[in-house]
């Protein structure tokens, strides 16, 4: 992730990175509606089968929220580059 808005900025393409922002976006957007179990799917893969369980508090719920807050903060800055 870092890497393309390092090169989005390397070319100083303000529509290549307000297209890379508006698909994160849409990402976390859809993983805040928990479309196809998105929420579920990678609590169970980052408390099965990551080298650290999760602590106490974090659930699918918590991953719904930081993906509606961070898809929110994203379509923002995408809106603000297209100018």
């Amino acid at each position: 992730m870092h890497l393309l808005m390092a090169a989005a900025d390397a070319q100083d393409a303000s529509g290549a990175k307000a297209a890379y922002q508006g698909v994160m976006a849409a990402a976390l957007l859809l993983l805040a509606l928990n479309v196809r179990d998105s929420a579920w799917k990678l609590y169970e893969l980052i408390a099965h089968r990551g080298p650290f369980a999760p602590g106490p508090g974090f659930s699918p719920t918590v991953i719904r929220i930081v993906g509606a807050a961070l898809g929110l903060m994203m379509a923002a800055m995408c809106v603000t580059n297209l100018n």
